[in-house]
């Protein structure tokens, strides 16, 4: 394109496809090329250029696609950004994306994501590679796995960390579901184990729910010193009446207990509490509240005694 009239191409853009044949004709494979250079100068590394690379096998199917595009964002005629994503096809579909910063024409900082699906187009794993100081090297590593069942359900999520790219994880969060035969997720159980100064320290968060999917207890420990003891605990159990509104709520830690109850008026607002705690475990540290609730006509909150 010449779009000043100068007799000289401004933008090009140029198409290039190739085909492989075997011996008796037969069509082997064929790729094609897409090239744009934003200011024609020759150079596919500059300005706002990109390049698209695609390829079929013999039954013209598919089977690899790049992108490349190049960003200059302050117009200098420098890119200040390239992208790049791959997508290789078969089985199963694996996908990468690739970033890199430029500052003077030097990378300064790169990513890169890795992607695989399997057959049912679902994720199974994602790494990501981060080079923030543009030496070629990664500084820090974070890895994603992915187990589903026959309903496409997650059932296995698995997040590990590498902290300073040295091949240990530094942080590893596992969580596992378990479902109904109609699907309703009735638990989910997190683990989140950490590396600090050498000790594993250690999170676990369980939440159960009933068959209408409603939370029916959860369970918070957590080993802070890594001694592989249980250094703070609590849990919360939930009852619901008839209308699906929690009645019941107790709440219980190595320390406190304490226990709420609920009725609701027949808007399904609470208009009475009652709170019944004990402290340390001591049956004569004990408290118990009442709260009554009242509400207008347009049902806010009119007065709490």
């Amino acid at each position: 394109w010449d779009w000043d009239g100068d007799g000289e191409a401004d933008e090009q853009m140029t198409n290039t496809c190739t085909y492989e044949y075997d011996a008796q004709g037969v069509s082997l494979q064929s790729t094609c090329e897409v090239e744009y250079d934003s200011n024609a100068n020759g150079e596919l590394e500059d300005g706002s250029d990109y390049l698209s690379v695609t390829t079929y096998d013999d039954q013209a199917q598919l089977v690899e696609s790049l992108n490349q595009y190049f960003y200059d964002w302050d117009a200098d005629g420098f890119a200040d950004e390239m992208t790049i994503s791959t997508y290789t096809y078969g089985e199963s579909l694996e996908e990468s994306f690739e970033r890199f910063y430029y500052d003077n024409e030097e990378v300064v900082s790169a990513e890169r994501f890795v992607y695989e699906y399997d057959e049912d187009q679902q994720l199974r794993s994602l790494d990501e590679y981060y080079d923030e100081d543009g030496d070629e090297t990664d500084d820090w590593i974070r890895h994603y796995q992915y187990e589903y069942d026959d309903e496409s359900r997650v059932l296995i999520q698995e997040e590990r960390v590498d902290n300073d790219a040295d091949g240990e994880d530094d942080e590893v969060y596992f969580c596992s579901f378990e479902y109904t035969e109609s699907g309703v997720l009735v638990e989910q159980i997190c683990e989140n184990t950490y590396d600090v100064d050498g000790d594993l320290e250690y999170n676990l968060y369980l939440q159960e729910y009933d068959q209408q999917g409603r939370l029916v207890y959860e369970l918070y420990e957590s080993d802070y010193d890594g001694d592989e003891l249980i250094d703070y605990w609590y849990s919360n159990s939930y009852e619901y009446n008839q209308d699906g509104l929690i009645a019941v709520l107790i709440y219980e830690d190595d320390y406190n207990l304490l226990s709420s109850s609920y009725v609701y008026n027949p808007d399904g607002l609470i208009e009475l509490l009652i709170q019944e705690a004990s402290w340390n475990n001591d049956d004569e540290a004990y408290s118990i509240q009442t709260h009554t609730y009242t509400y207008t006509a347009t049902s806010s909150l009119n007065s709490e005694l």
